[in-house]
């Protein structure tokens, strides 16, 4: 025992290492205690704690001071206990079992006896599928695996292409900054030619000077023109740069912007970003929901909901109302859910279900209406007979959600507000039409603890 001290139990020796221990005194002694001990108690059983301890105290109490012999077995906890254990008085590591139902460990010899033969047998079936059992799990553990990576693939690949697009939408916006500027605002030939007039314009005059002096020379006359002709060029392509200059200072106060500009747009887009994608379980329980948005479901029903068990699905099982009724007539509490052709997902839970001969509206305080989509639970407005039970119609929540006609397949909301104002419109995010079109209905019975 681990809690034993090796120390001797005398004060005055307390700095001495014990080398015996007397179960009688429920002392450890040093080797000047054990003379003394040895002569005043020759039949006490003593133990030399030299030996393995743990040996050593085989039957005894292993609480904390105890040290007493397991005499009793306590039938609550199924474990071996001694006096000190069922003590009526509690505390100082006392009285553990004092309410427990206790018996002398020598009444249920046989009882154990009897059992351990059921256990080797149970253990020998159980050495004959552990192989089996650890092989399968090694096959569902690299499964997950490879479920974990395909998805690590996957969310990779989809992030991969939105900053392909990002980048190329990137490089097309900065080329049509580039475009545009050239179009509009200065450009750097401008610049370059707008430097080069007051040049022109020197050389212009200083030519014309000498052309006016050699006007009367008819020799140089064909070269007179074409000087003249060049100058004439040159004023007009200055009067066109000087003309191009005027018309950009008038931009001088206007800009190019990109849109969105404004913080709340690029925050919107942001939270998209941020916001884009979901880690979800996927079950078999359900084709319409997942992990989490059942688990959403259960804290709506709260009362310690542990399962779902699937009564009726209308993909499987057919759309007709005679088959919803033999499959979950009689069978509550249930759950009903439904998903629009729109992808809208509602539903509701019932704690008294249906029952397609009773003919009527029955009441049902527990009973609401949800939208998975708006994330909403609609409770029972006042006491209210809202859970209808006829073999004409399928489920039926007090026309406030009811499915008619001739099968499953069509979901309509009179609007009589029993639940919310505008419950059935709001199942479906549909303000025009109260009228659904379903593209599948699962029926569960709820499990409590």
């Amino acid at each position: 025992m681990n809690n034993i001290t090796k120390n001797c139990s005398y004060a005055e020796h307390e700095e001495v290492n014990a080398i015996s221990y007397c179960f009688e005194c429920k002392v450890n002694m040093c080797k000047k205690c054990e003379n003394f001990h040895s002569k005043l108690c020759k039949h006490h059983h003593c133990y030399n704690l030299d030996k393995n301890i743990s040996e050593l105290f085989i039957g005894f109490c292993k609480e904390e001071n105890h040290m007493e012999k397991l005499e009793y077995y306590c039938k609550n906890h199924n474990m071996l206990c001694c006096g000190l254990c069922i003590t009526k008085i509690k505390g100082k590591n006392k009285g553990q079992h004092k309410d427990c139902d206790i018996c002398f460990i020598e009444d249920i010899k046989e009882d154990k006896k009897n059992k351990l033969k059921a256990n080797f047998k149970q253990l020998e079936e159980l050495s004959k599928t552990l192989e089996e059992t650890i092989n399968n799990l090694k096959i569902v553990i690299e499964k997950i695996n490879e479920n974990k990576e395909e998805l690590k693939m996957q969310i990779q690949k989809i992030f991969t292409k939105i900053r392909n697009e990002l980048n190329e939408r990137e490089d097309e916006l900065l080329l049509e900054v580039d475009k545009k500027f050239e179009e509009k605002f200065f450009n750097e030939n401008i610049i370059k030619e707008s430097g080069k007039m007051p040049n022109k314009i020197k050389i212009c005059l200083e030519k014309g000077e000498i052309i006016e002096d050699d006007w009367k020379d008819e020799n140089k006359l064909s070269l007179l023109i074409n000087h003249c002709i060049n100058i004439e060029n040159n004023i007009k392509e200055i009067n066109m740069i000087n003309e191009n200059i005027k018309k950009y200072n008038c931009f001088d106060d206007f800009k190019m912007t990109f849109l969105p500009e404004k913080d709340n747009e690029i925050k919107k887009m942001i939270d998209i970003i941020r916001n884009f994608g979901n880690i979800d379980e996927i079950g078999n329980f359900s084709k319409i929901i997942s992990f989490s948005e059942k688990q959403l479901i259960f804290n709506w029903i709260g009362n310690n909901v542990n399962d779902i068990n699937l009564l009726y699905r209308m993909s499987e099982d057919g759309n007709s109302f005679k088959t919803f009724h033999d499959k979950c007539d009689n069978q509550y509490p249930a759950l009903f859910i439904a998903k629009t052709r729109e992808g809208h997902k509602f539903g509701g839970y019932t704690s008294i279900g249906w029952n397609s001969k009773s003919n009527g509206y029955f009441l049902d305080e527990k009973s609401f209406l949800f939208s998975l989509n708006k994330k909403s639970k609609y409770e029972v407005k006042e006491k209210k007979k809202v859970i209808g039970c006829y073999s004409y119609r399928g489920v039926d929540f007090c026309n406030d959600c009811y499915f008619y006609q001739s099968n499953m397949t069509e979901c309509y909301s009179s609007g009589d507000y029993s639940f919310l104002k505008g419950v059935g419109r709001v199942l479906a995010d549909n303000n025009k039409n109260e009228t659904f079109l379903v593209e599948e209905v699962e029926i569960f019975k709820v499990i409590s603890n």
